[in-house]
């Protein structure tokens, strides 16, 4: 068997639209080299406007000798990557009629329900086969068909007979039950659309077939675009000729497998076509002249049309069906940490990865996510495959500090969608706001830091320290944003800080005592916090009194500003006996400035006692 050639670009294995491909094979009476050109082509038909890989092939006249000569060609004509099983075969005695039905279906793709399979007698010897498939990747009995395959007794003169195979068939789909999806295929031998085996197929019941390109006449050079026998004008020694003037060939389906809902057939332009047929070559060999089924590409379809003139005496039948909407989610593991209070949503992102050609090859997902636990709310969607995920935002409850979960659950009523349902979560905690003080063991805002210095002794440095009251894992960190200005002889230096937690940050200011008269100077400072760049994030603000004495360069003893030292200043320093508060780690009474007030202070009011200078 020679390797056939690719007539177009075929898509890798993971799109898994459902190509449904069936054809009389003259019991391989034909060319089996032009046969497996035939199949492959069918692999890379783009008339549609788009190629997939065939799904099924169900083949009529297949004789018992033939099935392994005809998985072999199968395979051989098969892209990369893709094999294709045969389905449950039968043969009862059906070799001295014509021959049995074989289906054979991608492994990627879809696996056969064993149980799905019956014979059924359709007269003349012939029997009908129904097989049942899932799609693989999917759960729902609404993404499994029903496939019946026949082939009808032949010739004027037999319409009774061919009547009586068509009820048998819709009897035993009528008993599946109803909104099955099910495909009726097959070389039926109908001679008009009056016929009554085609009428009771689109009758009333359970199994009602529709056919896709309507129920009007296929007779004549109008309607030979429908038509699928035969490709040759002239019979050989084993093909049947004719020209191509009559439609035997059918691939029908239920109403459930044409809603547009999960597993259905597609709505584009030629998804149901005879391969190969232009429409112009009625009472024509397909390949008289120049065959135009690929339009603009003459060389693509002649060797097409060469193809299906030696392969059978039969056109194969294609038809595409889309395949149900898969659901999935994404949502960060984790929200992170949100402060008590804050309007904060969660987002969700929610992809439709039904693995397909093109987005038209799938179900659109329609999804409702529900929020529960610390999220609330719910909110619809939609989303097609291959397209960019769709965003929901579910409220986040951020009443309660401590750790918490998201969850989300995405639920879907899209026919076969597989899951129908999924649960995500995400866990966070919530924290409480920072507390800005200027205490370590109470929450301050407001307070007043003192110092005293001798005029014209230059700048020094005032210092306050800032803390996170209350800290924990649960509490925000403190961002000292900024500090209101302050003008002459006051100024602020350093020490702004971010993510103050445990340790307090502390802030300078300066005081410029040069050219200063002896007295007090006062500044209040305002200190612009915030909590940490969180979601609820506020910001507040600190009140700091800062009180300069300025003494006399001659007269540091004289604490009280008096203009004398006495026991008034004695008595102070006795008072303030021990080190300087800190901050500002300065004090009048520490009249060296060593930061302490000791003995030296108490002897140098001693030794300055009486009038200042």
């Amino acid at each position: 068997m020679i390797a056939a050639s690719a007539l177009a670009i075929v898509p890798a294995p993971s799109d898994a639209q459902v190509r449904v491909m069936n054809y009389n094979v003259a019991q391989l009476q034909g060319n089996l080299n032009d046969l497996q050109s035939v199949i492959a082509a069918a692999h890379a038909d783009d008339k549609s406007g788009f190629a997939v890989p065939v799904g099924v092939f169900v083949f009529q006249e297949v004789l018992s000798a033939n099935v392994v000569t005809l998985q072999s060609i199968i395979n051989a004509s098969a892209p990369p990557g893709i094999a294709y099983a045969l389905a449950t075969y039968t043969n009862n005695n059906e070799d001295d009629y014509a021959g049995a039905q074989a289906m054979f279906y991608r492994t990627d793709l879809l696996s056969e329900i064993p149980g799905g399979h019956v014979d059924i007698y359709t007269g003349a010897g012939r029997r009908a086969d129904r097989w049942r498939l899932q799609l693989n990747g999917y759960a729902s009995p609404a993404a499994s068909f029903y496939l019946f395959s026949a082939h009808l007794k032949s010739s004027l003169g037999f319409e009774n007979e061919r009547l009586s195979g068509a009820q048998a068939i819709r009897t035993n789909a009528d008993a599946l039950g109803p909104g099955q999806n099910i495909i009726y295929a097959g070389d039926w031998n109908l001679y008009a659309n009056t016929e009554p085996a085609y009428v009771h197929f689109l009758s009333a019941g359970n199994g009602r077939a529709i056919d896709p390109i309507g129920i009007g006449s296929w007779s004549g050079a109008a309607n030979s675009i429908k038509q699928s026998q035969s490709p040759r004008l002239n019979s050989s020694a084993v093909l049947v000729g004719g020209g191509v003037d009559d439609r035997f060939d059918f691939q029908l389906s239920t109403i459930a497998a044409q809603d547009g809902a999960g597993l259905t057939l597609m709505s584009v332009p030629f998804v149901y076509r005879s391969l190969g047929n232009d429409g112009a070559h009625y009472n024509q060999s397909i390949n008289n002249g120049n065959n135009t089924y690929y339009a603009g590409d003459l060389v693509r379809s002649n060797t097409l049309a060469d193809a299906l003139f030696d392969a059978s005496d039969h056109l194969p039948i294609i038809a595409d069906y889309q395949v149900p909407a898969k659901m999935a989610g994404t949502l960060a593991p984790s929200f992170g940490r949100v402060i008590q209070g804050a309007t904060h949503s969660v987002t969700i992102g929610v992809t439709n990865p039904a693995p397909v050609h093109i987005a038209m090859g799938g179900d659109v997902l329609d999804f409702t996510a529900t929020g529960s636990m610390a999220l609330s709310g719910w909110q619809n969607g939609s989303v097609e495959p291959l397209n960019d995920p769709a965003v929901v935002s579910l409220p986040l409850n951020t009443t309660v500090v401590g750790g918490a979960t998201a969850r989300v659950t995405l639920a879907s009523s899209s026919q076969g969608v597989q899951p129908a349902s999924l649960v995500l979560d995400s866990t966070g905690t919530i924290i409480r706001h920072a507390n800005a003080s200027f205490a370590a063991g109470s929450d301050v805002n407001s307070t007043t830091v003192s110092a005293a210095f001798v005029a014209d002794s230059g700048s020094h440095i005032i210092s306050a320290a800032v803390y996170n009251f209350g800290f924990d894992a649960l509490q925000a960190s403190l961002d000292l944003d900024s500090v209101g200005s302050l003008s002459g002889p006051f100024a602020f230096v350093n020490g702004l800080a971010t993510g103050v937690g445990a340790t307090p940050a502390t802030l300078n200011f300066s005081f410029d005592s040069d050219g200063r008269a002896p007295g007090d100077y006062q500044a209040q400072a305002t200190i612009n916090v915030s909590d940490e760049n969180l979601p609820g994030e506020a910001a507040s603000s600190l009140a700091l009194i800062i009180h300069i004495t300025v003494t006399s360069a001659g007269c540091p003893a004289d604490i009280n500003s008096s203009g004398n030292v006495d026991v008034n200043d004695l008595l102070a320093v006795i008072t303030a006996w021990g080190a300087c508060p800190s901050p500002p780690a300065a004090c009048l009474q520490d009249i060296d400035h060593d930061g302490l007030v000791n003995v030296n202070d108490l002897l140098g009011v001693i030794a300055a006692w009486g009038a200042c200078p």
